[in-house]
């Protein structure tokens, strides 16, 4: 696959592959021990997204491979608002999906959840982890405007460690939870063995794992209720900056993130998907995942595909590349 490797922040660690030269961005974020070039699907799905003058970018974020136990959904949503900035700013982006694979998906959903905050209440919503990438409204008119959102494998990590690793995460969650309230969240906990290995500290091992409370990461799990559900995900159907007086005559300096219609959504799981348990009915899962979000999401299930869609690249693309074909796109 060609395309161009670039910075977009000066830590190291935040890199992206850019496969075109077009001016309208879809961003893949890989899921846990994942990174860029790691999807089989990303070269057709690449060629496919050329095909309609949309360019391909996948970002590596500070939680890529390894980096994921000592990080955070936080973190990884300012990451994905920094490319963004990089990308109108150094590219001239004019319009953005956004594509997650697994944890991905979390990402995606918690990008979506904090601009949605920020756009209701700008000046109260300023949760930056950097003086100089304020998550608010004002920064929110530095990025393209979001044009739709993609969950690909938007599946539960907790269904998933409950029915493959409760023995670990048994053992695990005790000793998470003693460091939690000695105050000791941010600190490593163990090796994660159930996905790859790597240390993780005792937040993001609950963040994973828990129930009662619900774990930060745990968005897509079928025993959620309705309006859990619809909590979690409704800020994807959100729309972008209001249609105000004051937005309608910022100067051409200041680039519209809306008005606009609201971001479109595609839900796109997989009938055999080996990280979901056997209890879990996957149509039904899409089903609620899709009316949680609004009633014109869209959702598909690749039938026999696994959590990649190994061996279902073709239709994964064009899958994904029809969503993003009919999506109205600012001239």
């Amino acid at each position: 696959m060609e395309g161009e490797l670039l910075k977009y922040s000066p830590a190291s660690e935040h890199l992206a592959f850019v496969s075109g030269k077009y001016d309208r961005h879809v961003i893949l974020i890989a899921g846990l021990t994942e990174g860029m070039l790691g999807l089989s699907y990303s070269r057709p799905l690449s060629k496919a997204l050329n095909n309609l003058h949309w360019s391909l970018v996948q970002i590596q974020l500070s939680s890529s491979y390894s980096g994921y136990g000592t990080s955070c959904l936080d973190t990884d949503a300012l990451e994905v608002h920094m490319l963004m900035q990089y990308l109108r700013q150094h590219h001239a982006s004019k319009s953005i999906v956004l594509l997650g694979h697994s944890t991905g998906c979390q990402i995606v959903v918690r990008y979506m959840q904090k601009r949605s905050t920020a756009l209701a209440d700008g000046d109260a919503c300023k949760q930056a982890l950097g003086e100089e990438h304020v998550f608010n409204r004002m920064a929110l008119r530095d990025t393209p405007p979001i044009l739709g959102t993609v969950l690909q494998a938007a599946v539960s990590d907790r269904e998933y460690l409950c029915w493959a690793h409760r023995d670990f995460m048994e053992a695990a969650q005790g000793k998470a939870e003693a460091m939690i309230k000695a105050g000791q969240g941010d600190d490593i906990c163990c090796r994660f063995s159930p996905m790859g290995g790597a240390p993780i500290s005792a937040f993001r091992l609950l963040s994973l794992y828990l129930r009662f409370p619900l774990g930060d990461d745990d968005m897509f799990s079928s025993d959620l209720s309705d309006e859990e559900l619809s909590t979690i995900m409704s800020p994807l159907s959100g729309a972008g900056i209001d249609d105000s007086p004051a937005e309608k005559h910022r100067t051409t300096m200041t680039p519209p993130n809306a008005p606009g219609p609201s971001p479109a959504t595609l839900i796109l799981l997989s009938g055999s998907d080996e990280y979901v348990p056997p209890f879990v009915d996957i149509p039904v899962l899409a089903d609620r995942l899709a009316r949680a979000v609004g009633p014109s999401t869209k959702h598909s299930v690749v039938q026999g595909g696994s959590h990649a869609l190994i061996g279902n690249e073709k239709e994964a693309s064009d899958l994904i590349a029809g969503f993003v074909s009919e999506l109205s796109c600012p001239t």
